[in-house]
């Protein structure tokens, strides 16, 4: 199992538009939003969700990281990169195993992206294999938090025949009501 850790300002650009400017997750009982008022200014959250256009709505994070982050951020976020990229290579398997375990199954994944984010929240994407984990995370909210996005890969893996199924059957038997 190869863990390789990234940093992308596109990344974590993206994870902002997604969640706050035209929000595209499900909402399970709080928005982003109302989630980010604990973790980011209201001010800032507010401009971002009423930007007229991408370009403005860029313009308000780059703004932000502008004036909140520190001038030794970019020295400092590829010594975490490092940091992380030496931590996963040497301890991968205390997730691996973990999933092993309570799956009962091997975890098929050869290769993961891990890119670090400075949002609150560490989407994924299955298909492309990748997840992002909070740039400042700790050692034991790394392990954590790549336990937890790893758990959505192997149930996808090995449950997405039955969830397609079930979509199928529930979709179904809605549209049968409704006739």
């Amino acid at each position: 199992m190869k863990f390789t850790i990234k940093c992308s300002q596109e990344k974590d650009l993206q994870v902002y538009l997604d969640a706050i400017w035209k929000p595209i997750w499900v909402n399970y009982g709080k928005s982003k939003y109302e989630v980010g008022l604990k973790y980011l200014p209201q001010e800032f959250l507010d401009n971002l969700k009423n930007a007229g256009s991408k370009i403005k709505a860029i313009n308000v994070i780059k703004n932000y990281w502008k004036d909140t982050r520190v001038s030794m951020f970019n020295r400092n976020t590829r010594i975490i990169v490092d940091w992380f990229n030496r931590f996963m290579t040497e301890e991968s398997h205390l997730v691996v195993d973990r999933l092993e375990k309570i799956y009962q199954k091997i975890f098929p994944f050869e290769k993961i992206t891990m890119y670090l984010t400075t949002f609150f929240s560490c989407p994924y994407n299955y298909k492309q294999k990748w997840f992002m984990v909070s740039r400042n995370a700790n050692l034991m909210t790394l392990l954590s938090i790549s336990t937890h996005e790893l758990n959505h890969f192997m149930y996808y893996y090995y449950f997405e025949g039955y969830v397609k199924k079930w979509v199928y059957l529930t979709h179904n038997q809605n549209t049968l009501k409704r006739h």
